[in-house]
């Protein structure tokens, strides 16, 4: 089977997805009338955050990604701010 990988432009990062069979994937975790790339973002941070692979810096993204991402995840972002 060949797979082919096509890529998502973030403001922050360039996420490279491998096309299995994404499309249902994403379809499940995506959101009614959400653009695919908050899904993307939503999806990445989550797992960064999860795993402590990245601490995010509310000076370092823009105010309303911040906003969006603390409705997400509160706890955990909190949680992340509050040890920079």
């Amino acid at each position: 089977m060949v797979s082919s990988i096509f890529y998502i432009n973030l403001s922050w990062a360039v996420v490279g997805i491998i096309d299995r069979d994404v499309h249902n994937s994403l379809q499940s975790m995506k959101r009614p009338d959400e653009p695919i790339e908050v899904t993307i973002e939503r999806y990445v941070v989550g797992y960064l955050v999860f795993w402590h692979i990245a601490y995010i810096s509310r000076h370092s993204i823009n105010k309303e990604t911040f906003q969006r991402l603390l409705k997400d995840f509160p706890k955990i972002l909190i949680k992340s701010i509050l040890m920079m």
